[in-house]
């Protein structure tokens, strides 16, 4: 027994304690897929304080209801203060939180939430363990976690589970001791039937809890919502290109995406913005692997740079000035797009102001013209994984706005520039390019002429560009997923109808989106385990197997971090961009059209039950509590007949006297506080219960203060079994 001063913790108190630390890892876990371990000492220290403090205070009569409320408020305002940490820029928490390799605000929440579990779970375990020990609330209790691991699909039991249940069973057994002499903790019985009770309630509950804890749960979790996979960028001080993050991973590992605004965007329509790009897919992550692309060109863009940005409409512009010239006689096929209708190129135009929250670069849509401050210049470059940044090492500042000039070039369908880019790929676009400048310098306008060869050779560096720094394939990709590949596009002959196919690949029912998906085993691809294993995931797994696959299938494509621009507050007149708006794309290569943004994510959808599915799930649990607690009562009643025999035989007559009227009352019997034991068994002996040889020794032993031996004991015991289920 240890003693602090007037402190005696008992190994039930120490049982008490280690049941409250273990609920709370167990929780944290769950929520977070942290390692908690690393807070085990402070959580205990948390814990530990806290029981002294309602130890000490427990006596105190109504003076302790203003204790309780002081320590109610001081866990208040610690919790408010750990929360502010995740908006704010102190430091300790960035050095703790890369322990951990997780960014500060997930930390500071993680902070946060362990101050709050851990004082939430030491209130409600000590009063309903010391005050009252009421073993079915602990059972309730600890279905909290065991409730989010059932909506999490978590495909196996979580060890913390065993450990609370063992250590529950422990307190089980020395309650039961201890209510069995009325004084302190006795040692357990080793008995074949005591064990074999044991092993068989123990045997219940993990059988149970195996079969509730499966994975395949699409139910979405509302802690989890804040523990996406990292697409967000996170704060850095002194933004270079070279300092941001080295690697995107493609796993299920989890980082916070809150309802937070970041962004307001006063814009004509939704928008997707990039923010940054990979090249290089190995060990699970995205890397970037040639430094080269992260060489950018001044904002805004040339006129050359637009022009491939129009590359569809000045192609067929070429070929219409040559159809002129009488050039394309021999090829009915491109005279033929020229029937077609013109897809229009819209210009729009975006105002972007961030909110108490600093980036690493400058929001980039497709078709990006230039972005301007109206109130200082600014100095951007955008590079070949669409970085967009400022040559100064500034960057976007809270409260800071500036102005997007963007185009939209995508060509509507049965439009000509449509008709030319679904007839491409790679190896027909390079026949056009190489046709094309072939007849050019037989135009009349020598200038034209050269303006047309400068683009056509343009276009095909940047084809070149793109094969070359877009199409690498690790060695952890095996044949299936090229099989997979060729499979899907083989009806497919242009570059964006094999991408279309892919894209509509994951719509085929057999895919799911979940914030919860399964973590991908270390022996394993992420993107094939994904593609052909879990086939749950969010939009990093989404847009990974997207961009493997089409690299399978030859199709350039770079996997992309951005944000979706689409929730509109109608009281503020702007878009609203949120930390949980980050996402991730591919973006694909398209042959007489350049980069192009599919979407492989298919929306979350909500799992819908039938009102019969409902009921037999209500059914079941409470069949379970029902189970629960039937073998916790028999359990319960066969530890204290164990218990009650190795005892004092003084101590244990009386207390199975007690223990038997308190049953006979239970059962329905007339038995008053009032009474004494000659009267009480007078009544019962009227009610057809006779107690008289029990009462006399009782008396005997209680009031006489003689002895008994260990025959008298197991008599009234006898009794006492023959009387249990006894009514009137």
């Amino acid at each position: 027994m240890l003693r602090f001063n007037k402190w005696s913790l008992t190994p039930f108190h120490l049982l008490t304690l280690l049941l409250t630390l273990t609920l709370t890892l167990w929780l944290l876990n769950v929520c977070f897929n942290l390692p908690t371990w690393l807070l085990l000492v402070p959580i205990a220290l948390i814990q530990f304080l806290s029981f002294l403090f309602f130890h000490t205070i427990k006596e105190k009569g109504n003076i302790a209801v203003v204790y309780y409320c002081g320590y109610a408020l001081v866990i208040f305002l610690l919790f408010k203060w750990f929360n502010s940490m995740a908006i704010t820029s102190l430091t300790y928490t960035q050095w703790l939180g890369s322990f951990i390799m997780v960014p500060q605000p997930v930390f500071a929440y993680f902070l946060s939430s362990t101050l709050m579990l851990s004082s939430m779970f030491i209130a409600l375990i000590y009063y309903f363990v010391i005050i009252h020990f009421r073993p079915m609330v602990l059972i309730l209790i600890s279905a909290l976690p065991a409730t989010i691991c059932i909506r999490m699909g978590r495909p196996t039991v979580s060890s913390y589970l065993f450990i609370f249940m063992g250590i529950l069973l422990l307190l089980y057994m020395y309650y039961c001791s201890y209510e069995a002499e009325e004084l302190p903790y006795t040692v357990l019985p080793c008995t074949k039937s005591y064990w074999s009770t044991m092993s068989l309630l123990l045997l219940c509950i993990f059988l149970t809890c195996s079969l509730l804890l499966i994975p395949g749960s699409n139910l979405s979790n509302p802690i989890h919502t804040l523990l996406r996979t990292q697409v967000t960028n996170h704060l850095q001080p002194n933004y270079t290109t070279s300092t941001l993050p080295k690697e995107s991973t493609a796993t299920s590992a989890p980082t916070a995406l809150s309802d937070t605004p970041i962004f307001e965007v006063r814009a004509t329509k939704p928008v997707y913005f990039r923010t940054r790009g990979w090249d290089y897919y190995e060990k699970n992550a995205w890397h970037v692997k040639r430094e080269a692309l992260s060489l950018g060109y001044q904002l805004p863009k040339s006129e050359m740079n637009q022009k491939l940005e129009q590359k569809s409409l000045v192609l067929l512009n070429v070929i219409e000035r040559l159809e002129k010239n009488g050039l394309l006689q021999d090829m009915p096929e491109l005279t033929h797009l020229l029937e077609a209708p013109i897809s229009p190129i819209t210009y729009y135009a975006a105002y972007v102001t961030t909110l108490n929250y600093s980036h690493y670069m400058y929001l980039n849509p497709p078709g990006l013209i230039s972005i301007s401050n109206p109130f200082s210049p600014l100095d951007l470059y955008l590079n070949a994984l669409e970085i967009c940044f400022a040559n100064d090492k500034t960057r976007p500042y809270p409260n800071e706005g500036y102005v997007i000039s963007y185009m939209d070039t995508f060509p509507a369908s049965n439009s000509r520039e449509m008709l030319l880019i679904e007839s491409l790929d790679p190896s027909t676009y390079n026949q056009l390019i190489n046709f094309l400048l072939d007849r050019v310098w037989e135009q009349h306008n020598l200038q034209q002429a050269q303006e047309d060869e400068y683009f056509l050779k343009k276009c095909s560096d940047e084809l070149e560009t793109a094969t070359l720094h877009f199409l690498d394939i690790p060695n952890s990709i095996t044949k299936r997923t090229y099989d997979l590949a060729q499979k899907i596009t083989a009806s497919s002959t242009s570059t964006y109808e094999k991408a279309l196919a892919i894209q509509n690949y994951f719509y085929n029912g057999e895919f799911t989106y979940d914030l919860n998906s399964p973590v991908t085993p270390l022996d394993k691809d992420a993107i094939e385990y994904f593609l052909f294993e879990s086939k749950r995931g969010t939009c990093v797994q989404f847009a990974s197997a997207m961009t493997m696959l089409c690299r399978a299938a030859g199709i350039p494509t770079r996997y992309m971090e951005g944000y979706v621009c689409e929730e509109y507050d109608a009281s503020k007149g702007c878009y609203i961009i949120k930390q949980k708006h980050a996402h991730a794309f591919p973006e694909v290569y398209l042959p007489g059209y350049g980069w192009h943004i599919f979407e492989p994510t298919i929306p979350a959808t909500e799992n819908k039950k039938s009102p019969l599915s409902l009921i037999l799930l209500l059914i079941t649990c409470l069949m379970f509590l029902f189970i629960l607690y039937f073998l916790s009562k028999v359990l319960s009643e066969q530890l204290w007949r164990l218990c009650i025999v190795r005892q004092e035989p003084k101590i244990a007559l009386e207390a199975i006297y007690s223990r038997l009227l308190k049953r006979l009352k239970k059962n329905g019997y007339v038995i008053e506080v009032s009474m004494t034991p000659i009267n009480i068994s007078h009544i019962l002996l009227e009610q057809g219960i006779d107690l008289t040889w029990l009462t006399e020794h009782y008396c005997k032993v209680h009031y006489g203060h003689c002895s008994c031996d260990k025959t008298v004991v197991l008599q009234a015991l006898q009794l006492y079994k023959s009387l249990y289920h006894m009514h009137p």
